[in-house]
């Protein structure tokens, strides 16, 4: 998932991708990172993520580190 990073739109976006997932799937997206310099440019992924992850009881979900735009996922119980 790698859209509007607005926090409804993230959320909308997890939201409609997670049924098409099969069970042992990744549920993944990009740009887990902090509020983008440009205030006109909201940049809510973390906020949206972790707010679906807590709501749903995700565990556990997953953020790699190794580029300058963090990813997150998990696998689809």
């Amino acid at each position: 998932i790698d859209g509007n990073h607005h926090f409804d739109f993230v959320v909308q976006a997890i939201i409609a991708w997670v049924p098409t997932v099969r069970p042992g799937g990744l549920v993944c997206g990009h740009d887990y990172r902090g509020e983008d310099k440009n205030p006109r440019l909201p940049f809510h992924v973390v906020q949206a993520t972790n707010a679906y992850t807590d709501a749903h009881k995700i565990r556990p979900w997953f953020v790699t580190n190794a580029d300058r735009c963090p990813s997150w996922f998990w696998v689809k119980s």
